[in-house]
Parts: structure tokens; C-alpha cells; sequence
């Protein structure tokens, strides 16, 4: 998606000269003032310059904007055909992913940050590309420092045109008699033309500068944050952090506390019906051993019963056992809650430090903005009060 709205500067600022050359009759051969034509023009070629740098810079910001476009739609194709950790690995490999040197260097310090943190079993840690291809990146690339000003710099040339006119008007001015009067009228309207005709295109390319301006740099940032969504959905891996490895452990715990409790069940259950299948043996073989053998096996059968009673004292200490561990999954349970407090809280705490980040932020560019517009009042003043 190729975005040419800037190459809009170069027809406005061809008609503007050629509306100029008309109203000073350069091509009807009706030049009433070469002072004027040579002041309107010298003015036009200031800015002509002004917004040829400018224009350049638009072409350089829009070839970034198309490479991070297509590397957001290469991102899509590619994370069908590989996974998170392995698509990483392969954007890890790459070399001039981007063709702007300045977008492939912030790149290349990315690729440097993710490889200390690459280890055999995976990414101990992870690097936010956030962190090195963002809008302090696109302003430098787009040259917003000095693009900024461009505004400013045409509508101050209109209102410098129109002093300088004025000037020049009232320079010739004689007003001791009607004659003299009469005679400086003309000067002076020459003069008024020279104020009035540079305010009129210096305002006229401020407003499409401007309008152009923002354009270009929104379509950037906007491209910039489909290749930061993208990257981070399909090209980061997941890597553990503090808080996942102590809520991987209390689940662990707790999952071992389960299968416990599920033994002891079993062995209760068990020990159960062991004793009461022991106790029908002996019933039964008591039974037959007196009606066969007498006073001697009844002796056995006393031992028998007493092994029953050993088995149901296992079964008691089963029961205490059982009770140890449900104490246990209850402490474990306790923990987890707590972990989770404690992860709730940090998460919040980073969402409160993110809110203050762009607030801080907002507030800087509030105060940049107000500055810059007292200083600009202040320095039509001095001009004003040096004049």
C-alpha cells in the first residue's frame, strides 16, 4: 500500500508560483513592479527549498511505512507455517530485514537483546520490540524535529512579506500636501501588494503543509503499531516469568496434594473391606476348626482376631494420615490465594505505572507545545519591537 498524498506539495507549490507570475503580469508583459515580482519570488523560493527538505523526508518516512506494512503482512503468511518460538528463532537469523538503515539497526539491536537471552531450553527472558522500533524511532526517521516547524516557518515568511511590503510602501510616502500624496499612492499600493500577496501564500502552504504533514505521520505511526501488534502475537515466544513459576508451583503442589488424598482414599476404602473380609475368614474357619479340631484352634482363631485388630489400628493411623494431608492442601490452597493476590497487585501496579507513563507523557507534549508558542510570540515581538 503505497500512500503519495505528500507528492501533493510539489503541484500546490507549482500553481502557487505560476498564480504568482500571472498577478505580476509575467506573462502578459504587464510587470508594473520588478521590486515586487523579485520580492514575491525571492520569498517563494525560500519556501520552495523549506518544503523541498521536507518533501524528501515525507518520500523517506513513506518508503519506512511500506516495509512496515509488508513485514506486518509477511507475519501473518509466516505464523501459519511455523510456530512462536521457532518464527522468533528465524527473525533472530534474518540480516536487512528492513531496507531503511536506520528501521534495520533498531532492528539489529532487538536481535542482540533476544540472543542473551537465548538458551538451550529456550528464552529465559524476552526484549519488547516495543522497546527499539516506536514513535521516537518514526519522528527521527520522518525528521520531526525540523518538520514540526515548517508550519510556523511559512506563516512567520507571510507576515515578514508583509512588514517588508508595508515598508517599502511607506518608505516613499510623502503626506505634507495633496500632490505629494497623490504621487506616493501608487508606491504604496505596490507595497501593500508585496505585504499582502506573501501573506497569502505563506498562510495558503502552511494550511496544506500541515494537513499533509499530519497525514503522513499518522499513516506511520499507525503502520508502526500493526508491525508492533503483529511481532508481538506471532514472533515472541512465551518465556516464564517470576509470578508463572510460582503459580506453576502451587498447581504442582496442589496436584501432588490431590493424588494423595486419592491414595489414602483408595487405602481407606481398602482397608475396609480387608478387614472386613479377614473377619469373615475367621469367623467361618473358627467355626470349622471347633467342630473339627476343638480347643487348639481356638487358640488360632484368638490369633487371628488379634491380627484383625492390628489391621484395623492401620486403618486408624490411615485416617490420621488422611487428615495430614487435607491440612496440607488447605495450607497449599491459603498459598495459592495469597500468590495470587500478589500477581494481581504487580499486574495492577504495571497497569498504574503505563497510565502515569503516557500522562507524563501528554503533559510533556502540552508543555513542548505551549513553549514553543510562547517563544514564537515572543520572538514576533522582538522583531516587532527591534523594527
Amino acid at each position: 500500500m503505497k500512500s503519495n498524498k505528500h507528492f501533493l506539495l510539489i503541484p500546490v507549490y507549482v500553481g502557487t508560483v505560476i498564480f504568482i507570475l500571472i498577478i505580476n503580469g509575467v506573462f502578459t508583459g504587464e510587470v508594473t513592479s520588478i521590486a515586487n515580482l523579485i520580492i514575491n519570488l525571492g520569498f517563494l523560493a525560500v519556501m520552495g527549498i523549506l518544503l523541498g527538505i521536507s518533501l524528501v523526508s515525507f518520500v523517506r518516512l513513506s518508503r519506512c511505512t511500506e516495509e512496515l506494512l509488508y513485514q506486518t503482512k509477511q507475519l501473518h503468511k509466516e505464523h501459519k507455517d511455523l510456530d512462536e518460538k521457532e518464527l522468533c528463532l528465524d527473525y533472530l537469523k534474518r540480516q536487512d530485514v528492513f531496507k531503511n538503515e536506520e528501521l534495520n539497526d533498531a532492528f539489529i539491536k532487538y536481535q542482540l537483546c533476544m540472543k542473551k537471552f537465548y538458551t538451550k531450553r529456550g528464552f529465559k527472558n524476552i526484549c519488547d520490540i516495543e522497546d527499539y522500533i516506536n514513535e521516537d524511532l518514526i519522528d527521527r526517521i520522518g525528521k520531526n524535529f525540523y518538520n514540526s516547524n515548517i508550519p510556523g516557518t511559512l506563516t512567520g515568511l507571510g507576515i515578514l512579506g508583509t512588514f517588508l511590503g508595508l515598508s517599502m510602501g511607506l518608505a516613499t510616502f510623502n503626506g505634507r500636501d495633496i500632490l505629494a500624496v497623490s504621487d506616493s499612492m501608487g508606491p504604496l499600493l505596490e507595497g501593500m501588494k508585496v505585504a499582502f500577496h506573501t501573506s497569502i501564500y505563506g498562510i495558503f502552504l502552511s494550511i496544506v503543509f500541515s494537513f499533509i504533514y499530519k497525514r503522513v505521520m499518522a499513516d506511520a505511526y499507525d503502520a508502526m503499531e500493526q508491525f508492533q501488534k503483529a511481532f508481538c502475537q506471532y514472533a515472541v515466544p512465551a518465556c516464564g516469568t517470576e509470578d508463572e513459576d510460582a503459580s506453576a508451583m502451587i498447581i504442582y503442589q496442589a496436584n501432588i496434594a490431590g493424588v494423595l488424598k486419592e491414595i489414602l482414599e483408595t487405602l481407606k476404602q481398602e482397608g475396609r473391606e480387608q478387614t472386613k473380609a479377614v473377619e469373615r475368614i475367621v469367623d467361618r474357619f473358627m467355626d470349622r476348626m471347633t467342630e473339627t479340631m476343638g480347643e487348639d484352634f481356638r487358640k488360632l482363631g484368638s490369633n487371628l482376631k488379634t491380627t484383625t485388630d492390628v489391621q484395623n489400628g492401620l486403618t486408624q493411623s490411615n485416617k490420621e494420615l488422611l487428615k495430614t494431608v487435607e491440612i496440607l492442601v488447605l495450607a497449599n490452597h491459603d498459598l495459592q490465594e495469597k500468590m495470587s493476590e500478589i500477581i494481581e497487585k504487580q499486574a495492577r501496579i504495571s497497569r498504574e505505572l503505563v497510565t502515569q507513563k503516557e500522562e507524563v507523557k501528554t503533559l510533556c507534549d502540552e508543555i513542548s507545545s505551549e513553549v514553543r508558542g510562547q517563544l514564537y510570540a515572543f520572538d514576533k515581538m522582538r522583531n516587532l519591537y527591534e523594527k
